[in-house]
């Protein structure tokens, strides 16, 4: 008992109510186990209780006998089930299905049994999903065997490699009986008709295996490769995204160590030239993309120095860690110190450290520094550097709000098509989408102090008569769209230009704002 209580860290006294509580019988009868102190008095009273309990069962033991013997008259109630047919109240003798022949318990016929049974196709040791058959293709290469070709599906959760009979009959082929029953993902069961071991060509990648010989009404490929095939020394099998690989390892010397990228994740949408290129950036610096703890190393051109604001240590009591997780939490200590991330210490110092689920399942092994950052001085070369960087970066904002405020005002010229920027009143309602711009107007002249009189444009505003305003540069916008519905005859727009001349200088003479006038006459 106190080898199990030391795996948990359970104290004695736990450890006695766990034991009691454990016991069957009602408290009553438990009392006399309360009140140990040692392990010594408990396992005493442990005897005691054992012995109450031996005699107490021996005196109900009569009596259960006694009524045993007393209710042994009493009918039983009995099933009775036919075996041949599989339904109840009768006899196999006296079936009325009997001139049938015997019952399929798989398919409900009558004629053969569930173990020959082939109404129902057993699958094999593959898993057959609803993807579409373009996406499957992409695991299916031509196999040679013996100068024949076979259609074959790569199928990496299934244990073994098989093959229709037909087609190693077809070829005359020899094979030797077997007696291997494979269970499917349905757990249909389907009976292996021989095996023959084969040389296979996978894409110029040779590999000897045995074959299991299957019923053709048991898969629908000719062929699946299974791990027995693709799991063998020296195979490496890549799959990045829907594209798979299969080829054979470069041997290398004895102590050499090599750097292999088994999977590469890559963004699909961008294209195969771009994708082509992030493989080779990868390959070529492969040492820039460690693939294991033990490959990130370490550094002598820089000394880690911690400086605290006062000397108190920081000491916490560690977190409770469940026993299964403990064999975890010990392999990745021994993981980080073979790698000399960390060493042993006996520093006054400690910090609680816990198990973490990630989003693939794995554990991450975190540790609550949160004390101890508490009271860490922060570099104040790193600060400075942080400072100056915030504040070049202020800088840069204030000087392109500055630029953008007093750049200078676009020019227009006579007959330039603008936009003019719409001003509404402050109704407190929401203007979100509500046109910023009205237009198009056409640039009639040009005033001092980037001012312009623009013209309405024929049958924009709905009105025969072309109107006049008078605006600054700041509220126009260039329109680059000129419809050509809109455009009048070189005639026409000669005739209209001399009209609103006469009357753009007779309302100056007056001293009559344009603008002003035309609002009033809206």
């Amino acid at each position: 008992m106190e080898e199990l209580a030391s795996r948990g860290n359970i104290d004695r006294e736990s450890l006695f109510s766990y034991v009691i509580d454990g016991l069957q019988g009602d408290m009553s009868s438990k009392i006399i186990l309360f009140g140990a102190k040692t392990m010594i008095e408990f396992k005493e009273k442990l005897r005691i209780y054992k012995e109450i309990r031996t005699k107490m069962h021996t005196r109900h033991g009569v009596t259960g006998e006694r009524n045993k013997r007393e209710g042994d008259h009493r009918p039983k109630e009995s099933k009775i089930k036919c075996f041949n047919c599989g339904e109840e109240n009768h006899f196999s003798k006296n079936c009325p299905s009997k001139n049938l022949g015997v019952k399929c318990f798989k398919c409900k016929q009558y004629g053969h049994r569930a173990n020959e049974c082939k109404g129902k196709a057993s699958n094999v040791k593959v898993v057959k999903s609803n993807r579409k058959r373009l996406e499957d293709e992409n695991y299916r290469r031509d196999v040679n065997i013996d100068g024949k070709i076979v259609k074959a599906y790569i199928d990496a959760g299934s244990e073994v490699t098989t093959i229709r009979t037909s087609i190693i009959e077809e070829w005359g082929m020899a094979y030797l009986p077997s007696s291997v029953t494979m269970r499917g993902f349905g757990q249909g069961l389907s009976q292996a008709k021989g095996e023959r071991t084969l040389l296979l060509d996978i894409e110029g990648v040779q590999i000897e295996g045995k074959v299991l010989l299957v019923p053709d009404e048991a898969q629908e490929d000719e062929m699946i490769i299974g791990r027995n095939i693709l799991s063998q020394p020296g195979i490496r099998v890549t799959i990045e995204g829907q594209k798979l690989l299969i080829e054979r390892k470069q041997p290398t010397e004895s102590g050499e160590k090599t750097v292999q990228v088994r999977k590469i994740n890559i963004n699909h949408e961008i294209d195969d030239r771009d994708k082509e290129k992030v493989r080779e950036l990868v390959e070529e610096y492969d040492m820039l993309f460690p693939t294991d703890v033990n490959m990130i190393g370490e550094t002598k051109h820089i000394k880690m120095k911690i400086e605290l604001t006062n000397q108190e240590p920081i000491n916490q009591k560690p977190y409770r860690v469940p026993y299964a997780e403990r064999e975890k939490v010990n392999e990745i200590v021994n993981e980080l110190l073979e790698a000399k991330i960390i060493r042993e210490s006996t520093s006054p110092y400690g910090s609680p450290s816990l198990l973490v689920a990630k989003k693939d399942g794995s554990k991450r092994l975190c540790v609550d520094y949160r004390r101890l950052n508490a009271i860490t001085k922060k570099d104040m070369e790193s600060e400075r550097q942080i400072a100056l960087s915030n504040i070049v970066q202020k800088q840069q904002q204030d000087k392109t709000r500055y630029d953008s405020r007093h750049k200078k005002p676009t020019r227009y010229k006579e007959g330039d098509c603008v936009l003019v920027k719409k001003e509404y009143p402050a109704t407190g309602e929401s203007r979100k989408l509500l046109p910023k711009y009205k237009g198009p107007y056409m640039i009639r002249r040009c005033l001092p102090h980037d001012r312009y009189v623009l013209v309405s444009l024929p049958g924009e505003d709905g009105k025969a008569r072309r109107r006049h305003f008078i605006f600054a540069t700041d509220r126009l916008k260039p329109w680059c769209k000129l419809d050509e519905d809109t455009e009048e005859s070189e005639s026409e727009v000669a005739e209209s230009d001399q009209e609103e001349d006469k009357n753009f200088a007779d309302g100056a003479e007056d001293g009559t704002d344009c603008s002003v006038a035309e609002c009033h006459a809206e």
